[in-house]
């Protein structure tokens, strides 16, 4: 039964940690009442989204910093 209980409260605190990053990445986008009443498979889409979009502007980042040129 105790490992039971552990398992549910360290899902709880990844769901939990999941609703703030979401809340935190999007700059309030979603609000957090919105959040908790969203089946986890939306929630799930959005981080992926988001990992994406991130992924994206790091890579153009990377891009435009091999093209930088200095001037005297």
């Amino acid at each position: 039964m105790e490992k039971v209980i552990e398992r549910v409260e360290n899902e709880g605190a990844q769901i939990r940690a999941m609703l703030n990053d979401i809340v935190l990445y999007t700059e309030g986008a979603y609000n957090i009442k919105d959040l908790y009443i969203m089946p986890t498979y939306f929630l799930k889409e959005i981080l992926d989204r988001l990992e994406s979009k991130n992924k994206k502007i790091e890579e153009e980042m990377s891009k435009s910093q091999g093209n930088r040129k200095t001037y005297f």
